[in-house]
């Protein structure tokens, strides 16, 4: 029997990661990647910070802190009634958890579905459950970091973080606008030996025990 998943608490930092069902690719073109980020702000983005992120293939990576219950409810759109405000807030109460676990599955859901009927695909796209790993060391989260980006590497994608198109990596080097906390990310690595223009896969092979 495999061990209970870490539940999502907030203000608490997590690398979350899923995978394809069995060897299915959650991405064929460029568009479907594209489509997926904005599918995961358009579900995520009131419920977690976001620092960093890889798209690959058939897997995806996050390193995300999730939001206390009254950064959520600031967060919410406008048109949010106060029926659904209140909703929410009580959800919350109860399993907080739970409601951050099904924010994810409804972002999940919602990109399989727009991806099946695309490529006229039946059947589950994921597997089930969602992976988390709680970061509460601070000094973990700058390896976290490198060890997202450095996916594609270690793959055999790519010879550096810098030459794949879909992760958070040129981002964060970047000043185009952007809804990752960026600034967090950059403090992080203001006073470290490895910057983020340095990234290289060594910390995956190191630090994979960590993570995963």
């Amino acid at each position: 029997m495999s061990a209970p998943r870490p539940l999502f608490l907030p203000d608490i930092y997590y690398h979350v990661y899923h995978h394809g069902n069995a060897e299915d690719n959650l991405f064929r073109e460029k568009d479907n990647y594209r489509f997926f980020m904005k599918k995961y702000a358009e579900y995520l983005d009131a419920y977690v910070d976001t620092f960093a992120y890889c798209l690959m293939p058939n897997h995806v990576h996050f390193l995300v802190r999730i939001k206390t219950k009254d950064e959520i409810l600031a967060s919410l759109d406008e048109t949010a009634s106060d029926e659904w405000r209140q909703k929410l807030s009580e959800q919350l109460d109860s399993n907080y958890s739970l409601r951050i676990s099904n924010q994810f599955s409804h972002f999940l859901n919602s990109y399989a579905k727009a991806f099946n009927k695309r490529y006229n695909r039946i059947g589950s796209l994921f597997r089930n459950n969602i992976n988390r790993k709680p970061i509460t060391n601070k000094a973990y989260y700058q390896r976290v970091v490198q060890y997202i980006h450095a996916n594609p590497v270690h793959h055999g994608f790519v010879q550096h973080p810098a030459d794949w198109p879909y992760s958070s990596y040129h981002t964060i080097l970047s000043e185009d606008p952007t809804w990752l906390r960026r600034e967090t990310v950059r403090e992080w690595f203001a006073n470290s030996s490895a910057p983020m223009s340095l990234h290289t896969s060594r910390p995956f092979v190191e630090e994979q025990h960590l993570f995963e």
